[in-house]
């Protein structure tokens, strides 16, 4: 009987081994006729695209302190891009571009103004304090009539140090004038770099403007410049990127956003309530919501503020208002934070704990960004990996993705077959989405 079942299955397994070594014969085949279908102008085509890449990277590796404006300005552009482009359905392009650059400097000058009045009054307040020269004499006469009276050893050791701190800040100082030749040249080069980058400044309106209005023209030109069998793998990555670091890069904005907005709300309440935390709450406020850009530092900084702000009062008002900004910051991580962390990371904490520590040791700026370049590296993943699946998925859709023409070749594939997993849905679509669903 074993010896039947074993005839039986036998002719089986040898028509799948024959199946698959047909199919691997079929792609090898198809690898080889891929790559001798490229002609010399389209590697030369493709090596001039990386080329100028990389002498863009080093351009601005060489001039960065210069481009350093062109950057936020990008960072801005990244942010803006979505509302540019939903405001483009109901108005012309540029008009939409325009308009958010406005409302932008226009932020942006009313958080300069905002921030910078205090810090300018508190600094005139504290250069008033500064003694005159002679409340500085009036000092130095009492210190000569207070110890006067000391005993003679304790009079000679503090004329001592003061006489060798007065020695050591005559050597520093001539250390610095002995190296005056390179200060100067140190602050022309300062002078230097500071011009180019309110240069800088000055252009950025015009270049936001420009990239967010021929923000679909670029990439048509980027299309055209890339070769047909990279443009949806390219596309694909960029895709990849632009999932996790721009809900990321707008999750952390609109949660700053919200966060000076609550807390500024909070500070009212608290001035109505006969607890005034601070004579410029609105500052406060915006400041609270511009540190929360800087993920882990910049909430434990304006902790500290809001406490010693709060002290310069009575420690009640600074507890309370330390009190106000913890809530603030729970119910803003509670509508903001978690949304993103679901939607897009979806990493579990352990997995993301790894990937912390092990940035980490590339600097800060990488530990920040943690989060993002780890559902990045998951998603590049499961994309290669649908890539080179057998049959191979199609090109640009993205882990979690599945267009109605994939889903018709998988519904027509046999019953016992396995969808891969990195193709499978992540949730379950809304009833909305199914067909002959109700609209």
């Amino acid at each position: 009987m074993a010896i039947q079942t074993q005839s039986q299955t036998e002719p089986a397994v040898d028509a799948r081994l024959a199946a698959a070594q047909s199919r691997a014969a079929r792609q090898w085949r198809k690898l080889g006729a891929q790559v001798r279908s490229l002609t010399p102008g389209g590697i030369a085509r493709f090596v001039m695209v990386v080329g100028a890449t990389v002498g863009l990277v080093a351009l601005f590796r060489a001039t960065w302190p210069a481009t350093l404006p062109f950057v936020i300005g990008a960072a801005f552009a990244y942010i803006l891009l979505p509302l540019v482009n939903a405001f483009d359905r109901v108005m012309p392009r540029v008009v939409a571009a325009t308009l958010w650059t406005l409302l932008l400097a226009g932020l942006l000058v009313g958080v300069v103004v905002l921030v910078l009045r205090p810090l300018v009054i508190e600094t005139v307040g504290a250069y008033r304090g500064v003694p005159s020269p002679e409340a500085l004499n009036s000092f130095v006469d009492r210190f000569n009539g207070l110890i006067a009276s000391w005993p003679v050893p304790v009079q000679t050791f503090v004329r001592e140090q003061l006489q060798t701190a007065l020695l050591n800040a005559r050597a520093e100082l001539q250390q610095a004038i002995g190296g005056f030749d390179q200060l100067v040249i140190l602050v022309v080069r300062g002078v230097i770099q500071t011009i180019a980058l309110v240069l800088g400044i000055l252009v950025l309106p015009i270049w936001l403007l420009l990239v967010m209005k021929d923000q679909r023209q670029a990439g048509t030109a980027i299309s055209r410049a890339l070769p047909d069998w990279m443009e949806g793998d390219f596309w694909a990555v960029l895709r990849i990127v632009d999932r996790a670091l721009g809900a990321y890069l707008r999750g952390l904005a609109g949660l700053g956003l919200l966060i000076g907005i609550l807390l500024f709300g909070g500070f009212l309440l608290m001035e109505r309530a006969g607890y005034e935390v601070t004579r410029y709450p609105l500052a406060l406020a915006t400041l609270a919501g511009l540190f929360e850009l800087i993920p882990t530092f910049g909430p434990i900084a304006v902790g500290v503020v809001i406490l010693l702000t709060g002290l310069r009062t009575t420690p009640e008002i600074a507890l309370a208002a330390l009190a106000v900004y913890l809530g603030v910051r729970w119910l803003a991580g509670r509508l903001v934070t978690g949304r993103i962390q679901n939607r897009v990371i979806n990493l579990h904490p352990a997995l993301l704990a790894i990937f912390l520590v092990s940035l980490a040791r590339l600097g800060l700026g990488w530990a920040l960004l943690a989060a993002p370049v780890a559902a990045v590296v998951r998603d590049l993943f499961r994309y290669t990996y649908g890539r080179l699946s057998d049959p191979p998925r199609p090109a640009g859709v993205l882990p979690g993705e599945v267009p109605s023409a994939a889903e018709e070749a998988i519904a027509a594939e046999p019953a016992g077959a396995r969808v891969p997993l990195v193709y499978q849905r992540t949730r379950a679509p809304s009833p909305s989405s199914e067909p002959g669903a109700p609209r």
